[in-house]
């Protein structure tokens, strides 16, 4: 989850405001049949890293089904960086989505056969859908959500099955086969040299901490990853960049590259792609390693595996059972959950997986 979808002020408009409004201006729109010819579509996931990368699937799949389409990918300034980085798209406008006036211009300027919203919750996405210039709107039906109304054609979003099933329910309403695996293939060699592990220690989104895994364990981590004769290194956002230091020194003594706030996302894949083994909270730059085909390693607490495990050739995760974990469907279900579902998770668990991977490196 982004800044955009994390503030609470914004969270609570878009829910007491935007129900109402969706529904009222959902039932004065007619509903409108498929076009018979596709030739130009929009795709619009305003925020999110991971979601952006489970796209590459949904995109490889158009493409596929509609090779002289015009694909256009419309995001917030939050996942443009990763969107740049999906081959399939022949368009990226970045909206200004905390800004409706602004956004709805700039949404205007594009006449679509169809418009695609793969946001599972915001009303605001739906809000923006409805004056979007296409013939046809497809949205999701999520339980609790009210923001259906918006949408010609609906694809069921449903909590017992993984985000990318959820998004090739999406295309099942335009009769297009949904198969592919979200791939994306690295631009360019590693800016690390030797071999390498990647930790990513953070991730960002509503009650945060509560996915992060504990800073001795970690380190007890880094420490043995040392051992076997492996550098370490550190990725994270610019605001990760302090507890980086702090983790850096918690490891102790040995070859450690603390990279975080320091690169681009084109670094980041980049770095990802060329790693002996990368371990990872659940977050984003996971579902990013995964994509690029690096054996990766995701830490699950809160998260459902089965909703939100990392996907990949090389892909696994570490999970925490539910009740004590696995709870999150949407990413915000934590009321009356056990918010220290991550100390479930031992050293000696991830230890093995990370040890088994670099035995066959």
């Amino acid at each position: 989850m982004t800044t955009e979808r994390a503030n609470g002020g914004l969270k609570f408009l878009d829910r007491y405001l935007g129900i109402p409004l969706i529904w009222m201006l959902g039932h004065l729109s007619p509903r409108r049949k498929r076009p018979t010819t596709l030739s130009s579509l929009g795709i619009f996931k305003e925020a999110c890293i991971g979601d952006t990368v489970l796209l590459a699937g949904i995109l490889r799949d158009l493409r596929d089904e509609l090779p002289q389409a015009h694909l256009t990918l419309f995001v917030g300034p939050s996942n443009l960086g990763v969107a740049k980085l999906l081959p399939e798209v022949d368009e990226i406008v970045m909206l200004p989505v905390t800004r409706p006036w602004s956004c709805l211009l700039e949404l205007r300027r594009h006449p679509l056969d169809a418009f695609l919203d793969f946001g599972q919750w915001p009303r605001i996405n739906a809000f923006y859908s409805l004056f979007a210039r296409a013939k046809f709107k497809v949205g999701f039906r999520t339980v609790g959500q009210y923001r259906h109304f918006a949408y010609d054609a609906v694809g069921e979003h449903r909590s017992d099955r993984h985000e990318m099933d959820n998004f090739r329910a999406i295309l099942s309403t335009l009769g297009i086969p949904a198969r592919s695996s979200p791939v994306i293939s690295p631009q360019g060699g590693s800016p690390e040299s030797g071999r390498y592990v990647v930790f990513h220690a953070w991730p960002g989104g509503t009650l945060s901490h509560v996915r992060e895994w504990s800073f001795d364990r970690w380190a007890e981590l880094g420490r043995r990853v040392q051992d076997r004769g492996w550098k370490i290194v550190l990725t994270g956002a610019r605001s990760d960049r302090d507890r980086a230091i702090q983790l850096e020194r918690a490891i102790g003594a040995g070859r450690i590259s603390n990279r975080a706030g320091l690169d681009s996302i084109e670094d980041v894949s980049r770095l990802l792609a060329g790693a002996g083994c990368v371990v990872s909270v659940n977050t984003g730059v996971m579902h990013l390693a995964a994509s690029l085909g690096a054996p990766t390693i995701g830490l699950n607490g809160p998260t459902a595996e089965h909703r939100w495990g990392p996907l990949g050739p090389k892909a696994e995760s570490v999970s925490v059972p539910y009740p004590q974990g696995g709870y999150l469907n949407l990413g915000f279900e934590y009321d009356g959950m056990p918010l220290d579902c991550m100390e479930f998770i031992s050293v000696e668990e991830v230890w093995s997986r990370v040890s088994r991977i670099l035995g066959e490196a």
